[in-house]
């Protein structure tokens, strides 16, 4: 159930993903190159969409939608941020599911089918990611001290954002355990300290290479995120 739900967080985040490329998208000549990226890249992520709703069709458990909160996030990042900052959320994300996803695919007890499309989205976000970096390059090379902390602040919730999309009370519920505000305590405590050891270096580095660790951000980072920094 858990493969489940992170299998919809995927689709749901790469299609908050698309619709900001294609508020980029909108903007460009079709003649340049970026333009034709961007097309490409649209067409992978809405691959990725069907790849990740039919894993889910095939390990046959019921997913949970996310929740107001993270809708009203969305909704937020999707009409209010500035361009800089919508991008920087969606490299957050990728940064996050690309991590993730190679330690699914490389974890034998996971059910095959599932691992294969981990592989198989690895394969492809390397270069959304590359592109991401590439296009974000300007704002970050010509950032303020407030600027790197809001683009801090932004990646860290990037990453809040995606972790709490895993982890449902609904789960327990459904699994029939005795407690499942208990469990689900439990298993955000536990996601939280794992993914704090294993899950934010290439994060962090992305971080530190825009120097968005300040007095500021720093102890934020570990508080919410349990971040070695």
């Amino acid at each position: 159930m858990e493969l489940g739900q992170v299998m919809y967080s995927y689709g749901w985040s790469e299609g908050l993903a698309c619709v900001i490329f294609n508020k980029r998208l909108i903007k460009l000549n079709p003649e340049t190159h970026e333009y034709r990226y961007l097309v490409n890249e649209l067409i992978e992520e809405f691959r990725h969409q069907d790849m990740f709703a039919k894993a889910v069709r095939k390990v046959n458990v019921n997913t949970y939608k996310a929740s107001r909160i993270h809708r009203m996030v969305g909704w937020i990042q999707l009409n209010l941020m500035p361009v800089s900052v919508m991008f920087i959320s969606v490299l957050s994300v990728e940064l996050m599911t690309d991590i993730y996803g190679k330690m699914i695919r490389r974890d034998p007890k996971v059910f095959e089918p599932i691992r294969k499309v981990s592989e198989l989205h690895h394969i492809e976000e390397g270069r959304h990611v590359q592109y991401t970096k590439m296009w974000l390059k300007h704002y970050l090379d010509n950032s303020n001290f407030l600027l790197r902390t809001l683009y801090s602040i932004v990646v860290m919730w990037g990453v809040l954002f995606m972790r709490t999309l895993y982890v449902r009370e609904e789960i327990f519920e459904k699994l029939g355990v005795d407690s499942p505000k208990k469990y689900t305590k439990a298993a955000k405590e536990n996601l939280k300290k794992k993914m704090g050891e294993q899950c934010l270096p290439d994060v962090i580095s992305f971080v530190k290479s825009f120097d968005g660790f300040n007095f500021i951000t720093r102890p934020i980072w570990k508080s919410v995120l349990n971040a070695k920094i």
